[in-house]
């Protein structure tokens, strides 16, 4: 496994730190005075507004004018939004966090930095996501479906867009985010193309992101139709028919029940109708993953049937 030790005698290569957001700027200043007190310096920030309605265009130009700031005219979502970061970032090295997390250590750019040196087929670190409140790994945030918390790092097969490195080489290779999702799975959708083009993917234990999830912008409603949605088109669009109908029906029958009985079942129903008047052109573009992807996802608890 990749070690992350540090050595001065490595190349210091460009670091790019990308960050959607929307109407959180109390959150998104935490955010950016993590990243500043890195001590690693080959390094820029950028921030990318989905048509914030507060304050934050007007923080960050104040607070922090070294931030090289993308104000969107409308909301793209979290695929698309996520895309512009990307084709303004100039570095080697990519890292996504969302606008509502930290970096509690100081040396976290450089342990990243490292990473990518040691190992040149990486194309993905998954950084561990905490609660920001309580210091305990976020569970949800583990990218494997088997859910047990492990001490040392680990090949994964997908990543949690709290907190994540990438070689952009891989990003650009793979396509990037597939904005027709807005929003949800989005991360799990790329993780599969970045991994069908032969590069690794790493999860690291010990560097840590502090997550607080605000609750601005997470309405139960819009997770139940973006994601009831979005489940079958990646399955559609990505993996054999039989695992198609698998996660396609797993993902339905979950998210129908729990939607019944949190009230949201009509947004449900909403993405169901999306789904399906969507599936055409989903199929028009489907590429299954090849047999040596599957064979990753198969040994490494990746996402195939659920």
């Amino acid at each position: 496994m990749v070690s992350a030790s540090i050595s001065e005698k490595q190349p210091r290569p460009l670091v790019s730190f990308l960050i959607l957001t929307m109407n959180r700027s109390r959150e998104l200043i935490e955010c950016l005075e993590s990243l500043f007190k890195q001590d690693y310096l080959s390094f820029e920030v950028i921030v990318v507004d989905n048509a914030s309605s507060d304050d934050t265009l007007k923080v960050v130009a104040s607070k922090f004018p070294q931030v090289r700031l993308n104000a969107l005219p409308e909301n793209l979502g979290a695929a698309s939004g996520r895309n512009e970061a990307f084709a303004m970032a100039r570095g080697e090295i990519c890292v996504l966090i969302d606008d509502d997390a930290v970096l509690p250590d100081k040396d976290a750019t450089q342990r990243i930095v490292e990473y990518f040196n040691n190992e040149p087929q990486l194309g993905v670190l998954s950084l561990n996501v905490k609660n920001f409140f309580t210091n305990t790994v976020d569970i949800k945030s583990i990218p494997r479906r088997d859910k047990r918390i492990l001490t040392e790092d680990y090949r994964c097969t997908y990543f949690c867009g709290a907190g994540v490195a990438f070689r952009r080489e891989a990003f650009e290779q793979s396509g990037g985010f597939w904005g027709k999702l807005f929003i949800y799975a989005e991360e799990l959708e790329l993780s599969y193309r970045i991994l069908d083009k032969g590069f690794l993917m790493l999860h690291s234990v010990g560097i840590d992101v502090l997550h607080k999830e605000s609750p601005e912008a997470r309405p139960k409603d819009r997770y139940f139709r973006y994601s009831t949605r979005n489940r079958v088109w990646i399955a559609v669009r990505n993996l054999p028919l039989l695992n198609v109908f698998t996660m396609s029906l797993a993902w339905i029958l979950k998210n129908g029940w729990i939607s019944l009985r949190s009230g949201s079942f009509r947004a449900f129903l909403s993405g169901l109708k999306e789904m399906a008047l969507g599936l055409g052109s989903v199929w028009k573009i489907r590429q299954v993953l090849k047999p040596e992807t599957l064979a990753i996802l198969r040994q490494y608890s990746g996402r195939l049937w659920y």
